[in-house]
């Protein structure tokens, strides 16, 4: 099957052209070439249009309307006999055919579709455009491929230059031990169990780190409680020492209580006598002059003789001077 006419009708910038393919002896290639942008993916695409149908989605119809759509072919077949028909842009019934001479259907009767399916061979749309219908996008997305070894047809170029007899078994081993290595849902495989194990290390290590902000945070709290330790210490220090004076005031309270007890019991006494200075001559000058003892009323002041048990030499004398002679009295200085 050969391509011997092109009628772009209606597609793309294109409207009413033809383009011959001329099939005499020696013309069984042919180069159609031109600037940038002057339509020659739109050919390509018009091509593959008309083999396998204008796709539902194209951006081919920006100058006609969708439902305007035609490419259409004069085809020559291997017997010799020629088929000449138009595609249009519709979901079915969309090839009929035409007058080669005027590219006008001739009928409203619609070809079946088996009609070029049969003159492919059974070949497919992908697999055609991946062996006849490139263009750059497709040069580029089958280098990936060739170079990933992915796509039938970069498999088939792999494997034959390969030399291998089974790529898809090869592949399928591959797959089957990537699988046991890593399940992108699973937690079985080596892999997603040292991730696992990785994800709890890196958990832990964030928990274990101390960041800036916390350990100022943490410095500033020690060194207040530090310096309410040492105001408590000294308020501590205060109270244990009230608490000893407290305590000798407690010790006391019974001396205290026994010393208004004696006072109470020498207030009846009264005023006791006064001694002569011949009585004070005669005392020892080592006995105290305060110990005397006797019932007789004294003529001194009852507050100088509690001044005088006190103990201060003074206020004894002067008591002592106070006093006269009494035979009621005896002094006890003797031991």
């Amino acid at each position: 099957m050969k391509f011997v006419r092109l009628y772009l009708k209606a597609f793309g910038p294109f409207r009413d052209r033809v383009i011959d393919l001329p099939t005499a002896a020696g013309k069984n290639f042919h180069v159609v070439f031109g600037p940038n942008e002057a339509g020659k993916s739109t050919i390509l695409r018009a091509v593959t249009g008309f083999l396998f149908g204008i796709p539902e989605r194209t951006g081919d119809a920006f100058l006609h309307d969708y439902s305007a759509l035609r490419v259409g072919a004069t085809l020559l077949l291997p017997d010799g006999s020629r088929i000449a028909a138009m595609r249009r842009k519709a979901r079915k019934a969309t090839l009929f055919p035409i007058d080669e001479a005027l590219a006008t259907e001739t009928t409203e009767r619609p070809l079946v579709e088996s009609a070029l399916a049969d003159l492919l061979g059974g070949l497919d749309q992908p697999l055609y455009q991946n062996l006849f219908g490139l263009d750059l996008a497709g040069l580029v997305a089958g280098s990936h491929e060739l170079l990933r070894g992915e796509g039938e047809v970069g498999r088939s170029l792999f494997q034959a230059a390969a030399g291998l007899a089974s790529l898809r078994g090869l592949i399928a081993g591959l797959d089957d031990e990537a699988t046991a290595v890593f399940k992108p849902r699973g937690s079985t495989g080596r892999l997603n169990r040292a991730l696992s194990e990785f994800d709890e290390q890196r958990r832990m290590l964030k928990e274990a780190t101390v960041r800036s902000s916390a350990w100022e945070a943490a410095d500033r709290e020690y060194r207040q409680a530090q310096a309410r330790h040492l105001q408590l210490r000294d308020a501590l220090k205060a109270k244990r020492t009230e608490q000893q004076r407290l305590e000798r005031i407690r010790a006391n309270l019974p001396l205290v209580a026994e010393h208004i007890a004696k006072r109470t019991e020498l207030a009846p006494l009264g005023e006791g006598p006064a001694l002569t200075s011949p009585l004070l001559e005669t005392a020892p000058p080592d006995v105290p002059t305060r110990a005397f003892a006797g019932r007789a009323p004294l003529r001194g002041q009852a507050g100088g003789a509690d001044r005088a048990r006190t103990g201060d030499p003074l206020v004894a004398n002067q008591v002592l001077s106070q006093l006269s002679y009494s035979p009621g009295v005896r002094p006890v200085w003797w031991a």
